[in-house]
């Protein structure tokens, strides 16, 4: 058998059908299934009961956290690879055999993960309905890829998390025999594997999408006071990480990852470091310790510290855009004006262009009649001239009639006799 597909499952009642059948419509159908139901107390259990398939191996334990039920996954299989699924979480379709292609065919390569697309509880994904919550995650996720281009993820993973969710992580089974199972840790213990495979294997980042990661009310980090919590757990992770660092690395270097990471609370890295007493250390990792309480509480007042010292400095910034604001509406208020006189004049020319075109038109009506008048003139003064015309021709006529006649009786007065 290649691939045992570990699925922790927890009061994810709404979504735990859609993840088991993203693995059984996987391309790879060389795996087997172990789900470890945590205790759940909705009707989880009742909905992985629904499905009658052989490779599905069904576990049931009281609540022991999310990192117990996988670590007892994994105790439990077979496979040659481990794949984690968390119950409210997808696989695309060729996740599995995407991965599997990838390690069989690089042997230097101990683990997978890919990039992965963010949804909300109903499957939309988070770029297709923008909210201040998805708007920021996306924000932070590109920002957060470019650490690992070209595989850089050790000593990169202490600047950002960029398994997001152990549903990402694809790993050869010996791995977890030699590096040991994830730490009992309510909210970061991805964070902390992915430190702690980096360091020892090469891990390859898949340039495509996956995996579906589903963001909704029930998330563990969503719980009340979870973000003081989880700011604790990577502070505790990131320190005893530190202890186990590489010598040869440059401590510049890791100062400047550091900084990228806006969860470490220098305080609280400060305390956690001069524990010497590893049981004493690992006992911190329970939030109801309380020395945990107390570092909790400090984290809290750091935050609140920075956070109105961050208030003030938004304060200042708006202030100066306020000015620039005011700056801009006035400069546009001048400008309101000047196009306000300058179209108070185009109304004018226009206003005087409109009577000019209206005496042209009045103008133009005159000489339509006038010309009218002057064809009808010369229309009776051609017939006039055409009478008189007529006339003169009769006269002309007449005329030379009588001239004739004149001329007969003069030659019959001159011979004294009649000639014509």
């Amino acid at each position: 058998m290649k691939i045992s597909v570990i699925i922790p499952a927890y009061n994810h009642e709404k979504y735990i059908a859609a993840a088991i059948n993203s693995v059984l419509s996987q391309g790879c159908q060389d795996f087997e299934i172990i789900i470890v139901n945590d205790g759940s107390t909705d009707s989880t259990e009742q909905m992985i009961l629904t499905f009658q398939d052989q490779r599905i191996r069904y576990i049931s334990q009281e609540n022991s956290g999310a990192h117990s039920a996988i670590n007892r996954g994994i105790s439990l299989a077979e496979g040659e690879y481990i794949s984690i699924l968390n119950s409210d979480d997808i696989y695309l379709p060729n996740r599995l055999e995407t991965c599997l292609t990838f390690l069989e065919n690089n042997a230097h390569y101990s683990a997978a993960i890919s990039t992965v697309e963010g949804i909300y509880s109903d499957g939309t994904p988070l770029k297709d309905r923008v909210t201040p919550l998805s708007r920021f995650w996306l924000d932070w996720y590109r920002g957060a890829l470019p650490f690992f281009n070209e595989d850089k993820f050790y000593p990169n993973a202490f600047a950002k998390n960029i398994l997001i969710t152990t549903s990402n992580l694809f790993a050869r089974r010996k791995c977890f025999q030699e590096c040991g199972g994830f730490k009992a840790l309510r909210y970061a213990h991805d964070w902390d594997m992915l430190l702690r495979l980096a360091k020892r294997y090469q891990i390859h980042l898949i340039g495509e999408d996956l995996l579906k990661y589903r963001m909704h009310s029930e998330n563990t980090v969503h719980e009340s006071e979870s973000g003081f919590k989880v700011q604790f757990e990577v502070n505790w992770l990131v320190v005893e990480n530190l202890k186990e660092l590489n010598p040869d690395l440059a401590f510049d270097d890791i100062l400047e990852l550091l900084k990228n990471n806006h969860d470490l609370f220098l305080d609280a890295m400060f305390f956690l470091s001069m524990i010497k007493d590893r049981p004493a250390f690992y006992d911190l990792v329970d939030l109801n310790h309380p020395r945990t309480i107390q570092l909790l509480r400090l984290i809290e007042l750091g935050v609140s510290i920075a956070s109105t010292i961050a208030l003030q400095a938004r304060v200042e910034d708006l202030q100066a855009w306020t000015q620039d604001l005011q700056k801009g509406m006035a400069w546009l208020a001048s400008q309101c004006r000047a196009w306000e006189k300058a179209t108070n004049e185009r109304e004018q020319v226009i206003a005087s262009l409109q009577d000019h075109v209206q005496d042209l038109q009045t103008g133009h009506a005159w000489l339509k009649s006038q010309c009218e008048a002057w064809e009808k003139n010369a229309a009776e003064q051609g017939k006039a001239v055409a009478d008189l015309s007529s006339r003169l021709q009769d006269m002309n006529e007449r005329l030379n009639k009588i001239q004739s006649h004149l001329g007969v009786r003069i030659l019959n007065r001159l011979t004294g006799r009649k000639l014509f």
